[in-house]
């Protein structure tokens, strides 16, 4: 995707295994925090909104961020995301941002 497409950032959601992410720095695999899941729904764009969220607060181009970076946006989105398949609902499982940096703390 990077090559052929020009894509400066991908990211492919592995469920409870995580996120595999890859720029023109760095390319790993960040593990997901252990919940216990009632509902999935919403949780893919749980994480999308939250990865894009902390894209906005880091304020550079996906490109030029470093895996410490990258680590910092993967994890905050995992994490949102793990957090909102613990209660049901869509909308109304979003994880609010106080929640999501205390689990992080963990």
């Amino acid at each position: 995707l990077l090559e052929e497409y020009g894509v400066s950032l991908a990211m492919v959601t592995l469920g409870p295994k995580g996120c595999y992410l890859r720029n023109a720095v760095a390319s790993f695999q960040v593990g997901s925090p252990k919940v216990s899941p009632i509902d999935t729904t919403g949780a893919g764009d749980i994480f999308g909104g939250s990865a894009v969220w902390k894209l906005l607060q880091l304020g550079k181009k996906p490109e030029k961020l470093t895996k410490e970076e990258l680590q910092a946006v993967v994890g905050f989105a995992c994490t949102s995301a793990g957090l909102s398949t613990t209660r049901p609902g869509g909308i109304s499982s979003v994880p609010d941002l106080k929640e999501v940096l205390l689990r992080m703390a963990d």
